[in-house]
Formats: structure tokens, C-alpha cells, sequence
């Protein structure tokens, strides 16, 4: 008589029933971590599955309009084109890929870094250092609009790897509430009013007067310090000799010692020239 082959599905484990008998086999229940992030494993920011991505740099501190520390401690999320984008602002920006793939992307696109400003207005968030995109790194910035509630609006990337977030917020309503001058303390107002003033005279240039300004906003702490760019090393000189042997390196000195000699001898029988064209003058009445 044939023997008669079932499976058996009970809770997490499946019994296979053959002519030997019942044969356990487990289900494996764990979720793989194929293709997401696992270099970033072990670190402090949480991705979409509970694991943690990882940070290049800390994010600044809180810095700006007093009424826009609301914000910090507040994360937004939206699903653009099957991913969701999550924002916390002054801390740091993710992106996660929803697709369900062995090789879905989950990272750090951006870590707060300060403030852009133009014409004496908080103009965006900025958002650097995030994951590798290529040759770059990711980064974002957050434009603000005024809304009845804080929500992201929109999502852009303008460039690879380089995104532009519009956020909506009743923070933002009051004609005044992105100004710079009046969140400066007193010595920084003081700072800002000379460059005014020398700006304003013609003492000091448009590009000297926005250099000056981003020097104040970094030292009042709106923004992240620029990186110091270490010099290239200068490319090697095409009269620079290269030799091939310790022969030709003897025969090349052998030479610059000749015309050495011949140098100091012509300097030689030009000393004794003046001299003697001096006692000449002398001895003349």
C-alpha cells in the first residue's frame, strides 16, 4: 500500500508526515537584514525596522527663533514615491525605502548643522553629512511656510543626493518670526551694527560684508564652522631630475660641480675688476 505524505501546520513549526513518521522543521521567524544598513547596526538612530542607522556628527544645538524650540524633540514623517521621509528638526533627517526588497535603502540623509541665512531671515534648516551617495555625502534643507499644522508638505531633490523639504508650521505665520537680529544677544547686535555701518559707508565690500556675517552667525552659533580645507600638496616640478642609476647620478653631479667652478672663477675675476677699477679712481687726481 502507497505510503501517505501530509503536512501538518501548527502555530510557528511545520510537521511533515512520511512513511518514516512525523519530522519536525522550524520557521525561521527572525527578519533578514539583507541591504539595509548593516554597517549601521548598533548605533542611535532608530530606521524603520527598530534597527539604528549611523550619525557622522552630532547636530548642533538648538539655535534660532526662541518659539521654533517647539519643534525640537517632534519628528514628522511622509510617504513620497515609495519612501518615507522622516524629519526631527535641529536634530536629523532619514529616508526609508518601503518596498519590501532584499536591498531596501534606510538611511541618514542629513544631520542638523544650522540655520541659512539671508537678507537677516532664518531661511531654511540645513542637514549635512548623511549617508554616502557616491562621491558626496546626502544632505537637506527645510524651507518653512506658514500652516494651521506642522506637517511635511513636499519632498524635492533638486540634485542627486541633495533634497529640499517644504514644511508647513503656525510657527512661522507672524511676518517677523524668521528675523535674525532679534534673537542676537546684545554683543553680537553690537557686531552686527558696525558691519552695517562700514557695509553702508563703502568701507567695507558686499563680499566682505557677507563673509563677515557668516563669521558672526557661526560664532552666535547658527551654523556649523566650514570645514578647514587641508592645502594640496604641489605637483611635482618637470625640472625636478630623476635618475636611473648611481652612474647617471654621478655624472650629473660631476657636472654641476664643473659649472659650479667655473662660476665662483668668474666671480672671482670680478672681484679683482672692481677692485682694481677702485684703486684706479682713487690714485685719479
Amino acid at each position: 500500500m502507497a505510503c501517505l505524505h501530509a503536512i501538518l501546520l501548527l502555530s510557528t513549526s511545520i510537521s511533515v508526515v512520511t512513511c518514516a513518521g512525523k519530522v519536525p522543521m522550524k520557521v525561521v521567524e527572525e527578519p533578514s537584514s539583507f541591504g539595509w544598513n548593516v554597517n549601521n547596526w548598533n548605533n542611535n538612530v532608530q530606521d524603520a525596522r527598530g534597527g539604528a542607522l549611523k550619525l557622522k556628527t552630532s547636530p548642533l544645538p538648538f539655535s534660532g527663533p526662541p518659539h521654533m524650540r517647539a519643534l525640537k524633540g517632534l519628528c514628522f514623517s511622509k510617504v513620497v514615491r515609495s519612501y518615507r521621509w522622516e524629519l526631527c528638526p535641529f536634530e536629523n533627517a532619514t529616508q526609508h525605502e518601503e518596498a519590501v526588497a532584499w536591498n531596501a535603502f534606510h538611511g541618514v540623509i542629513g544631520v542638523w548643522a544650522g540655520w541659512n541665512i539671508t537678507n537677516n531671515t532664518f531661511n531654511a534648516l540645513l542637514f549635512t553629512e548623511g549617508d554616502p551617495c557616491g562621491a558626496k555625502n546626502r544632505s537637506a534643507s527645510v524651507s518653512f511656510f506658514c500652516g494651521e499644522t506642522n506637517l511635511i508638505d513636499r519632498v524635492e531633490e533638486p540634485s542627486t543626493c541633495t533634497y529640499a523639504i517644504a514644511f508647513a508650521s503656525p510657527l512661522v505665520c507672524h511676518p517677523d518670526s524668521l528675523l535674525v537680529y532679534p534673537t542676537l544677544s546684545e554683543p553680537f547686535r553690537h557686531d552686527w551694527d558696525l558691519l552695517v555701518t562700514w557695509h553702508q559707508s563703502g568701507d567695507l565690500t558686499d563680499r566682505g560684508f557677507e563673509l563677515k556675517q557668516q563669521q558672526l552667525f557661526t560664532k552666535a552659533g547658527f551654523s556649523r564652522p566650514p570645514p578647514i580645507q587641508a592645502a594640496p600638496l604641489p605637483a611635482p616640478s618637470s625640472n625636478n631630475a630623476t635618475f636611473s642609476s648611481l652612474a647617471s647620478c654621478n655624472s650629473e653631479y660631476e657636472k654641476l660641480k664643473r659649472e659650479l667652478d667655473q662660476l665662483q672663477q668668474l666671480y672671482g675675476t670680478l672681484v679683482r675688476q672692481q677692485r682694481e677699477d677702485n684703486a684706479i679712481d682713487d690714485d685719479s687726481p
